[in-house]
């Protein structure tokens, strides 16, 4: 015996979208199953998504689409056979099936969770094997976008949202809690960590071992130099790079020796050559398969109080990309954005470092978070 409910719920994702997509097939699923399919497996694919678990999303988009794209469809049967004569009939309604209308209604839901557009065309083509269908889903897969695009972002962004990954937009956010931020009339320095933990090019080795061990917010050092205005950059270099360098302690010397000529090759200072199984060195351990020059245990922990530098000049980088604190915010996440900064180092005119931007401080909601503290305060003093 046939149940349309079973043929939805019992049978795979792909059987399921081929019997939603079906060409000449009205009546064959009633309401009720379309309704409670869309319905239990929309709730479903919720869940899925925001769980933990290895679940794709091109299958439920398309089944979802499918089931209230052919609800439309069954819909304009009983309208068609309402005026008159059994479905289909060789007359103007001889266009409407339902199989056509869950294409269309999978490809409306596909590109506006995705907002896929070109590519979701040629797969929506392609499942469908009629190039007649090409003008049709082009119109629905460019107006789902469009509506979606006015209502919210996409599913991918929602996920770096919830992953809290740094993710930049092509433009900033000027639409915030506050209300409309003109970002070009605030400068850098409202939103900017002041509390930046700077390097001497000729550090102290136990400086950097303590710093290593520090909870910094940032994870690149701007560089100093010291000169008749002070501490002035000179560079930055990313902490994972002085992980790789304190694994070479025959790099280390005294404040009145000359520096080593020895270098560490370019491959090697990358963050992918270090690894967990050398952060003994860092708490003053031998590690038994390193061979660059650290010597054993006893050594290393004997050298720590000597006062021992290292020379960071062949490893930093030397021309950082800076800005003054009166830079604008606006002008600043371009530069962001469109070099694929990580770090910018702010610094005032005598070009000492007076702050650090990251991608976290660009983001909208803790810019927005900051002038806002910043406006209270001012009203508070006020």
């Amino acid at each position: 015996e046939y149940n349309d409910m079973a043929t939805l719920m019992f049978n795979s994702g792909e059987a399921t979208i081929n019997q939603l997509f079906s060409r000449g097939t009205s009546g064959m699923l009633g309401y009720g199953a379309l309704f409670t399919m869309l319905v239990v497996y929309f709730v479903a694919a919720c869940t899925a998504m925001g769980t933990a678990v290895s679940a794709g999303v091109v299958v439920p988009m398309l089944l979802i689409g499918g089931c209230y794209g052919r609800i439309v469809g069954q819909i304009c049967v009983d309208i068609s056979e309402w005026h008159g004569g059994p479905w289909p009939r060789g007359d103007r309604w001889a266009w409407v099936d339902p199989g056509v209308f869950a294409l269309i209604g999978a490809a409306s839901f596909f590109g506006g969770v995705s907002r896929l557009t070109l590519s979701l065309t040629v797969i929506m083509v392609e499942i469908s094997n009629d190039i007649h269908m090409l003008l049709m889903l082009m119109v629905t897969i460019m107006v789902s976008k469009w509506v979606a695009d006015f209502a919210t972002h996409s599913l991918y962004h929602s996920l770096i949202e919830l992953k809290c990954m740094p993710f930049l937009n092509d433009e900033i956010p000027n639409y915030t809690a506050v209300g409309y931020l003109h970002m070009d009339r605030y400068p850098v320095s409202k939103i900017m960590q002041t509390e930046v933990v700077t390097v001497n090019e000729l550090a102290l080795v136990d400086d950097i071992r303590d710093l290593m061990d520090s909870s910094v917010s940032h994870s690149a050092f701007p560089v100093v130099s010291e000169s008749a205005q002070g501490e002035v950059l000179v560079g930055i270099i990313l902490k994972d790079s002085l992980r790789e360098i304190l694994r070479h302690t025959d790099l280390f010397h005294s404040p009145v020796s000359v520096p080593p000529r020895g270098r560490i090759p370019y491959g090697r200072i990358q963050a992918s050559e270090f690894s967990e199984k050398h952060s003994s060195i860092l708490r003053g351990k031998a590690d038994d398969n390193y061979s660059g020059g650290g010597g054993d245990a006893d050594d290393i922990s004997r050298r720590r109080g000597d006062g021992l530098q290292m020379d960071l000049r062949p490893y930093m980088d030397q021309s950082p990309f800076s800005v003054i604190e009166t830079f604008s915010i606006e002008r600043a996440y371009t530069v962001f954005r469109t070099m694929g900064l990580r770090h910018l180092p702010v610094v005032d005119k005598l070009n000492k470092v007076v702050g650090m931007l990251t991608r976290k401080d660009m983001q909208g909601h803790d810019i927005a978070h900051a002038l806002e503290h910043d406006d209270d305060d001012h009203q508070s003093h006020a």
